[in-house]
């Protein structure tokens, strides 16, 4: 809509468009009939020029409003981000040992898998693997692909994609 909009206004302005001076005028003071008609898209033209310029300059008021808010919007991102790094950080190798290694030569990423997350609950367990599916995405509303492997044995134990979190029932918790 917008760049029809601003079609309408552009032939507007240039004057492409011409309305046709109004019919049955009479002419006082032996003016000629051309010259008056003339006088009047000039005018017209004028006007128009003017209501264009006043109705661009205020839409563009509009679209430079909306123009920091998109910029907070990257920032916002990016220190959701953060925080899901910091919060992975405390769950890898050196933390609680959710997970031990990635391996993101392959599509879609492998993620090995310690002991401290079978020892975690279902839901903190997919928490887990949804976070760090957003994290390996780089935004908090997308996902990334994820095959989940046991780290000790180096066998698949589940999924997370399009489907949800999925663990196979036979690995759920290799180490008991």
């Amino acid at each position: 809509m917008k760049t029809s909009v601003l079609v309408v206004l552009m032939f507007l302005c240039t004057g492409i468009v011409q309305t046709p001076p109004a019919r049955g005028i009479e002419f006082a003071e032996g003016k000629a009939k051309t010259t008056l008609a003339g006088s009047r898209i000039s005018e017209r033209r004028q006007t128009m020029k003017r209501f264009t310029l006043v109705l661009l300059m205020f839409l563009s008021s509009g679209i430079v409003q909306a123009a920091p808010a998109r910029s907070n919007e990257f920032k916002i991102r990016e220190a959701k981000i953060a925080q899901y790094k910091k919060w992975l950080d405390t769950l890898g190798p050196q933390g609680s040992r959710f997970w031990v290694r990635l391996d993101s030569a392959k599509r879609p990423h492998r993620l090995y898998l310690g002991d401290g997350f079978y020892r975690a609950d279902f839901q903190s367990q997919e928490h887990f693997v949804d976070t760090f599916s957003n994290y390996l995405a780089g935004h908090p509303e997308k996902f990334m692909l994820i095959d989940l492997f046991d780290a000790n044995t180096n066998k698949p134990v589940g999924e997370y994609g399009f489907g949800g979190f999925k663990l196979l029932q036979s690995r759920q918790a290799p180490g008991k």
